[in-house]
């Protein structure tokens, strides 16, 4: 059995977090939990949501049910860290035509290294990276 490694982000909107995971970087909700642990289709009404790209998947969970269990968090603490999550496989310039200026940190780019990258920010500040080779990309 390999290692499946898969992030959990505290959020303060949970709502408002899967909007932006499902259309800014197309990621698919595979299930929302509520407080009580049923399944809803409303994010607003969860507290946990497991969300999938291909062979991806990413959790988001509400601030206060995260505290909740993992009481080394605190409700005065920042969510944002010194991290940057890195989203091979999705186009950097279709991510900018979607989201308002705001959320951009670097404008769309070509690393030296052959891929097209663009950094911007989730509503809770997190920094996340869209990367596509410069190869998969069509010819602008």
């Amino acid at each position: 059995m390999g290692v499946h490694i898969c992030s959990n982000l505290m959020v303060s909107d949970l709502g408002r977090s899967v909007r932006f995971y499902q259309e800014v970087l197309g990621l698919e909700v595979v299930f929302i939990v509520a407080a009580d642990r049923s399944t809803v289709d409303d994010p607003a009404q969860g507290v946990f949501c497991m969300l999938r790209s291909e062979n991806s998947e990413l959790m988001l969970q509400q601030k206060e049910s995260l505290i909740e269990e993992v009481p080394v968090f605190s409700m005065d603490q920042p969510l944002s860290a010194t991290a940057a999550f890195y989203f091979r496989g999705i186009d950097p310039d279709t991510v900018v035509s979607s989201l308002d200026m705001k959320h951009i940190v670097r404008e769309p780019f070509t690393q030296w290294y052959g891929m097209r990258e663009v950094y911007i920010t989730d509503p809770d500040g997190y920094l996340i990276c869209a990367a596509m080779p410069v190869d998969d990309q069509e010819a602008d």
